[in-house]
């Protein structure tokens, strides 16, 4: 019996009450099977709670293997089986073979053999499949030269590519000679966001910052950025910091920032890692979402602001570009704390604030899902039976 197989029986999503073996390949309910038993982060346990909540809608038995059950909140209809991290890796590396069609949630398919007759292959990190910082040290480089030959070799073998922006989609394209007509884009929405901000205030008092920190963060360019927009304005600038430092270098540099920033007058709390309904509840009190990043994939925290109606500054990156539409106020890519400053001059206007936040609403509602198969894939797998 190879990794994972297992012969008992279990509800099929449509909650029938139908059972299906999952050792049997020809069952007539098909079966999904989703490996992200090495995904990690805020951000993707989100994505992958709205995925499966996505894949209980169709007509199919679900399997879920994930290394952190608990980060996920997944529909009583998916069999979730909580792998260890080692165990997660041999089984993302050998596959099962015994679904119909087989989701690797990041970046990895199978490199023994099959994980199902029809493989989808969900883009997490566009950086895999592009070429390594020359800054890096000679560990992480082995590293990523590991998990880039994997992504690489699943992206050659997946029946389906999943990006969540078009940028995405763009990069991988162009790194690895995929067409973009081959790469699916399906952007990941704002997941029950239970929160709103019904007014905007009379000025500009509170900035927050949503993510861990990391080199390509630059949350000391939002630091600095009330810095300077307290001394222009003359008034106390509070900035919420929610996530945890990742890069002693990048810690250090952040605490130069809070340091400048409360000799100038402003004032940073810095939260650490809180649940999820903590950071929604910390957005909506906040006046601006700052988004500094050189590089996103998926942009959750911008398209949970608007559906809260909170106003974000963001960076001139594709994801956000992708993502803001006329909701946002942009800051050009090389820009800095000055630069940041300006932009929160920009909105300075309540008219202005109320504008992004109508339009951010609009752009991305509250829902409760993440479609990333559709009745045509699994009818694409039944033709092939």
């Amino acid at each position: 019996m190879k990794w994972g197989q297992t012969t008992r029986m279990f509800t099929t999503g449509r909650g029938s009450g139908q059972t299906a073996s999952v050792s049997d390949p020809d069952a007539t309910v098909p079966r999904i099977v989703l490996a992200a038993g090495t995904a990690s982060g805020a951000g993707t346990s989100i994505a992958l709670t709205a995925a499966l909540r996505g894949l209980a809608r169709l007509d199919a038995d679900v399997t879920a293997i994930v290394a952190r059950p608990s980060t996920v909140a997944a529909p009583l209809s998916i069999t979730v089986r909580p792998v260890g991290r080692p165990t997660a890796i041999l089984g993302e590396l050998i596959g099962r073979g015994d679904a119909h069609v087989y989701i690797g949630f990041a970046d990895r398919l199978p490199l023994v053999g099959r994980g199902g007759r029809h493989q989808v292959l969900v883009v997490q990190n566009p950086h895999l499949y592009q070429s390594p910082d020359q800054g890096w040290s000679v560990a992480r480089r082995l590293k990523f030269g590991v998990l880039a030959m994997w992504a690489r070799r699943s992206l050659r073998r997946a029946d389906k590519v999943v990006c969540s922006t078009a940028a995405s989609r763009d990069a991988v394209s162009s790194a690895s000679g995929r067409p973009a007509s081959g790469i699916e884009v399906v952007p990941i929405p704002a997941i029950d966001i239970d929160v709103t901000k019904a007014t905007q205030a009379e000025l500009i008092g509170r900035l927050v910052v949503v993510g861990d920190r990391y080199p390509y963060k630059r949350t000391v360019d939002a630091v600095d950025a009330a810095t300077e927009f307290a001394a222009r304005t003359d008034r106390t600038i509070e900035v919420t910091l929610v996530g945890r430092d990742r890069d002693a270098a990048t810690e250090a540099e952040l605490d130069a920032a809070i340091t400048r920033a409360t000799t100038a007058g402003a004032e940073v709390t810095v939260l650490g890692t809180v649940p999820h309904a903590r950071a929604l509840a910390e957005m909506a009190a906040a006046d601006v979402l700052m988004l500094t990043s050189t590089a996103e994939t998926q942009g959750i925290p911008l398209v949970e602001a608007h559906a809260i109606g909170l106003p974000v500054v963001c960076r001139e990156i594709g994801a956000f570009l992708d993502l803001g539409g006329d909701a946002v106020q942009l800051v050009e890519l090389s820009g800095a704390g000055t630069e940041f400053a300006d932009a929160l001059v920009a909105i300075a206007e309540r008219s202005e604030r109320e504008r992004l936040a109508a339009a951010g609403r609009v752009l991305h509602p509250s829902t409760d899902v993440w479609q990333l198969l559709s009745p045509a894939d699994l009818a694409q797998d039944a033709a092939r039976r």
